[in-house]
């Protein structure tokens, strides 16, 4: 793989990394705070726009911050939760199964390459594997292994691992993520999580 390719894939990984915790639980404050730091000067497409509003969103709320936080709380607990039927369900199989249902053959299928990538999902059997916030980390793994092996001349491996990444990239995140997206920005009202999910649907949506 060339070093350029290299290069572009390790960008990616603290955007992969922030999605990853957007996705999981809850915001902190330590989180609203980095986020007040980012600067975003022009708004070009969807990743920008999703930056500004969640760092606007930081900024004005910083003097309210506890009460933002917990507001951020319950709406993160309404829209992936529930108690019921949560509007943006963060889970592959409910977009990719016939029926909507949870740990489907879809969930088997992801467990496959993650174990065929060598992954060790910490929390199986809490959490399916097919949560956004696990596949955001899968792919954060891949790149950290194609970059690891590159690094000691492995390049066999590194196309194997090239290969499984975009596998992953195409033929799976790109089909359920613009859905999970869509549900999230027309369920929700936070400017927060607006802009979370068109970062999300906007780095699913470029290519690989």
């Amino acid at each position: 793989m060339a070093l350029a390719e290299m290069n572009s894939m390790a960008e990616r990984k603290p955007l992969l990394s922030f999605l990853k915790r957007i996705f999981l639980k809850e915001i902190d404050k330590d989180i609203l705070m980095d986020l007040q730091q980012i600067p975003v000067d022009t708004v070009s497409n969807d990743l920008d726009q999703g930056f500004s509003l969640i760092t606007q969103a930081a900024k004005t709320n910083n003097s309210r911050m506890d009460d933002y936080l917990e507001e951020l709380a319950v709406e993160f607990s309404r829209l992936f939760i529930g108690p019921t039927h949560p509007p943006a369900v963060p889970f592959a199989s409910f977009y990719l199964s016939e029926n909507r249902i949870l740990m489907s053959e879809i969930t088997i299928k992801v467990r496959k390459q993650y174990l065929e990538a060598g992954l060790t999902v910490h929390n199986l059997y809490q959490i399916p594997e097919d949560h956004i916030s696990f596949e955001m980390e899968f792919m954060e793994y891949l790149i950290d292994r194609s970059l690891e092996l590159h690094s000691l001349g492995d390049d066999e491996q590194v196309e194997s691992l090239k290969n499984l990444t975009e596998r992953f990239f195409y033929d799976h995140l790109t089909v359920w993520v613009p859905d999970f997206s869509d549900s999230i920005i027309e369920h929700t009202k936070e400017d927060f999580y607006q802009g979370a999910a068109l970062i999300l649907k906007e780095t699913c949506s470029q290519d690989w």
